[in-house]
């Protein structure tokens, strides 16, 4: 393994780890912030992603009129259930 990519991957845990130990927040709460996200349900993640406007990303994502290429997140829990 190249070391570069090898020093990078060691980063990712602990970066990973300080992801799961924020607290929850509610849309109303995000606001208009860049950065990463993870939805989790029961303590198991299910999904990150990455947003210059998390709160509108989220939005996309949970929309009922969504359509299949913005709301990844929803299309592969889909998948998931019917086993696709």
């Amino acid at each position: 393994m190249h070391q570069i990519f090898a020093d990078l991957v060691k980063e990712l845990d602990p970066l990973f780890q300080h992801l799961v130990d924020q607290e929850p927040h509610s849309t109303q709460s995000i606001g208009p912030v860049s950065g990463v996200y993870l939805f989790s349900e029961e303590g198991k993640h299910l999904y990150v992603g990455r947003s210059r406007k998390i709160g509108q990303r989220y939005g996309q994502h949970t929309r009922p009129s969504a359509p299949h290429n913005q709301a990844s997140f929803c299309l592969s829990d889909c998948k998931k259930s019917i086993g696709d």
